[in-house]
């Protein structure tokens, strides 16, 4: 099974809950702010990553109840 996880969180590095899911996980993440820093996303190639993956998981922190911009812009 092929799981994709996109992560939306402007300092990863120091969000430890995230940091112990990429330790624990052997399949591929996406860190959108780290591939697209200009924010200026390659959709079609997100879409192709989307149509292969058997399970696909969102991980951001909640900002004000909503998503963060960058999660808006893709999706």
């Amino acid at each position: 099974m092929k799981i994709t996880i996109f992560l939306f969180h402007p300092d990863l590095k120091m969000s430890s809950v995230n940091q112990a899911l990429i330790k624990s996980i052997t399949t591929e993440v996406k860190n959108i702010y780290e591939l697209y820093p200009d924010e200026n996303i390659n959709i079609k190639a997100e879409q192709d990553a989307l149509v292969k993956s058997d399970r696909i998981i969102f991980q951001f922190p909640m900002y004000w109840y909503s998503v963060p911009p960058t999660y808006e812009k893709m999706v």
